[in-house]
């Protein structure tokens, strides 16, 4: 089970692979811009987010699956519309991430996650 840290580290990291390869790789410069805005505002959003994840995770409502995903495990209760609205965002942006990842090791997402 990762913990929302490691999924922040991972985040830093991707942001720093991004960096790197504006660097080496001058011809996909205008791409690799848009990445490390993605990877920046990725990160602020996640950042924004774990406060509230936290407490969810901490009240027992949800876990993180060994998939690297947020899944809603509290089974006497429906997630609020907001909690699965926060869910929903912090897993879709943790799949760009994994997929970013993925697409530069030459593997999958799953893999990844």
């Amino acid at each position: 089970m990762r913990s929302f840290s490691t999924v922040l580290l991972i985040v830093s990291l991707f942001a720093f692979q991004t960096v790197s390869m504006a660097q080496t790789q001058a011809q996909e410069k205008s791409q690799t811009k848009t990445s490390q805005v993605s990877a920046k505002t990725i990160r602020q959003n996640m950042m924004k987010r774990l406060a509230e994840l936290d407490k969810l995770k901490a009240s027992g409502k949800i876990a993180e699956a060994n998939t690297g995903y947020l899944v809603w495990i509290k089974k006497d209760t429906a997630a609020s519309k907001d909690e699965k609205l926060l869910i929903d965002a912090e897993n879709a942006e943790r799949k760009t991430i994994y997929s970013a990842i993925a697409k530069q090791q030459k593997s999958t997402v799953e893999n990844v996650g």
